[in-house]
């Protein structure tokens, strides 16, 4: 009989253990699914390395190319309208940690040209 009582007793730890190890699946599982919705909102302001620049807008291009076209009436007032309406809307986008980064390493960058240009004098 002590046989039984001890498999017994054995199983109720095996079950108790088993209990707690899905208690804490369950948890786990829980937190790994507030981790992905908090980083799905966070990757808009993340943005992506080396976005596109005011240089890279079809509307400026356009712009500047029926300005650079000889029509002296209206490719000049269109071509103008385009590139306002080009540097409008790279403007009213959001920021982003990318851009701030980039933004932050050109500051550097013509920061210390700038000291060059300074120490050359």
């Amino acid at each position: 009989m002590e046989t039984t009582d001890q498999k017994l007793k054995e199983m109720r730890k095996t079950l108790s253990s088993l209990q707690e190890h899905s208690k804490i699946r369950q948890d786990f599982s829980k937190i790994l699914e507030q981790y992905a919705k908090e980083t799905r909102t966070l990757k808009p302001l993340i943005g992506k390395s080396g976005e596109s620049s005011l240089k890279d807008s079809w509307l400026v291009r356009a712009g500047l190319a029926l300005i650079a076209f000889p029509d002296p009436t209206i490719s000049d007032i269109v071509g103008s309208m385009l590139v306002a309406a080009g540097i409008v809307k790279h403007k009213t986008r959001k920021l982003t940690a990318a851009d701030a980064c980039y933004e932050f390493q050109s500051t550097i960058k013509n920061i210390q040209e700038l000291a060059k240009d300074i120490r050359q004098k």
